[in-house]
């Protein structure tokens, strides 16, 4: 009987122990991760969600310029082609990317004054 009192607190303390690792672990990882949200009328990239076999090594991995139509719960989003064409589902925050138009915003704001 003391055997088995021994091996169940053993148990125990090996669960609390594990729990305690996990946690830590998180923390860490959690510390580094920046989380990215874009706002309605955004400009991303958006990753390509097919399968490029023909495809050479260096080809590009994100296609774009598309807007953020609309906001969904759990960062999804709903996007549109700058051709007024809505595409047709939602997009996952990791399978997009800021696009910067730096150019275009350098013009607009050299053009007006």
């Amino acid at each position: 009987m003391v055997g088995l009192d021994l091996i169940n607190k053993f148990r125990d303390n090996s669960v609390i122990t594990e729990k305690a690792c996990k946690i830590r672990a998180a923390r860490r990882y959690n510390s580094k991760v920046a989380p990215r949200s874009f706002q309605k009328g955004d400009l991303v990239w958006r990753m390509h969600n097919e399968v490029r076999k023909n495809e050479r090594k260096f080809s590009s991995n994100w296609e774009g310029q598309f807007r953020v139509k609309d906001i969904m719960v759990d960062r999804a989003y709903y996007l549109e082609h700058p051709l007024e064409k809505i595409v047709p589902r939602t997009w996952n925050v990791t399978h997009l990317k800021i696009y910067y138009s730096w150019h275009i915003e350098y013009y607009t704001i050299s053009a007006l004054g």
